[in-house]
């Protein structure tokens, strides 16, 4: 009898144990969802505040223009045609634009490309002795692999010249952006940790919300990461000063690390609250960011409504976002990335427009 009791006591005891810990995954999984679909989203800001001091147009449509990284003088790179699925499928093929923000009306150039096929996804340059490098996360075709390209823009600005590839499988899981801080030195973010040749893995852990992104570094050949899988889906990264901001899609902030001058450790420092689901982060020469993300997704996903925009600016020196534009998807949808050059703004998405606003 005491055997059967003993049994019994521990059968009961392992149900308990199963549902507690079924309660705490759908907890998690309400509380994540909750953020991602906007309903924690202040309704104060959800009103429509455009550029109306400029006159905007959208120069490409449905291939998106995911990143956007800009030079000293005013030469902006995008790239487009992203295929990152399930998020974006672009069908225009992967491309890089030139655009030169010095001009009154500037106008985009698609740069030739060699080296190996390019699936792009976050990009930054690096500027050395006037000659111009660009760093591009890749994909490959049907996403063969993770990698980042190095290339020169030629002496034309109408070529990139391929240099090499950077490529570690055991770090580089599945990058989407990129922040070069020397030559061949870079951080880059991972959104996930299981990558696409284990597709049920990463379907598993995009529909769970799973949080196994991470943060990584590069010298050289030489990469490891820098944080503990343990990441909400990190997006852009951006170095300011000696502190690292990680945009985190899958929460209602953004995350600060200090970087140790010697071996760029990350040591957490503090958060940044934003409601927006922020995508990437352009920095101007005064240290001010914009970032850039996509709104209403609950309404997109359950209304069918599109995907709406948002940009906030954290002044330099300072860890307070501002709201500087808002859309329901009308003018501009699921903005990733905000550029702001004198008397332009550029605006890019993942799998849908750019738009140039130029002050009137």
């Amino acid at each position: 009898m005491k055997n059967l009791k003993t049994e019994k006591k521990g059968f009961l005891s392992n149900i308990f144990s199963i549902k507690f810990l079924v309660l705490c995954f759908v907890a998690f999984y309400v509380n994540k969802s909750v953020t991602l679909f906007g309903y924690r989203h202040n309704p104060d800001t959800l009103k429509i505040k455009h550029f109306d001091d400029h006159n905007c147009k959208k120069l490409l449509f449905d291939v998106g223009a995911e990143d956007i990284a800009t030079s000293s003088d005013g030469l902006a790179f995008i790239t487009s045609g992203l295929r990152y699925p399930p998020f974006v499928n672009s069908e225009g093929g992967g491309k890089i634009y030139s655009m030169d923000l010095t001009k009154k009306s500037p106008e985009l150039t698609e740069l030739s490309l060699s080296g190996p096929h390019l699936n792009p996804h976050g990009l930054d340059i690096l500027e050395i002795k006037g000659q111009i490098f660009l760093y591009i996360v890749n994909h490959g075709e049907n996403m063969s692999r993770e990698t980042v390209e190095k290339y020169r823009l030629a002496e034309n600005k109408r070529e990139l010249i391929w240099m090499k590839t950077f490529a570690d499988d055991k770090v580089f899981r599945n990058i989407n952006d990129l922040n070069v801080i020397g030559e061949d030195e870079f951080y880059i973010s991972n959104n996930f940790h299981s990558k696409q040749t284990t597709p049920w893995l990463r379907k598993l852990e995009v529909t769970s919300h799973m949080l196994l992104g991470s943060i990584a570094y590069c010298n050289g050949s030489n990469c490891e990461l820098k944080t503990y899988p343990t990441l909400a889906f990190p997006n852009g990264v951006q170095k300011r000063g000696n502190e690292l901001f990680v945009a985190l899609s899958l929460a209602n902030y953004m995350s600060v690390y200090q970087i140790d001058p010697i071996n760029k450790d990350l040591t957490f420092k503090r958060n940044v609250a934003l409601e927006v689901v922020h995508d990437n982060i352009w920095m101007n020469k005064a240290g001010d960011m914009f970032i850039g993300g996509g709104t209403n997704m609950g309404d997109h996903l359950f209304n069918g409504k599109p995907i709406g925009s948002e940009i906030y600016k954290i002044p330099a020196g300072s860890y307070e976002a501002e709201q500087i534009y808002f859309d329901n998807g009308d003018e501009f949808r699921q903005c990733s990335i905000a550029v702001e050059w004198e008397q332009h703004i550029l605006m890019g998405s993942p799998g849908a427009d750019f738009m140039i606003c130029t002050r009137k």
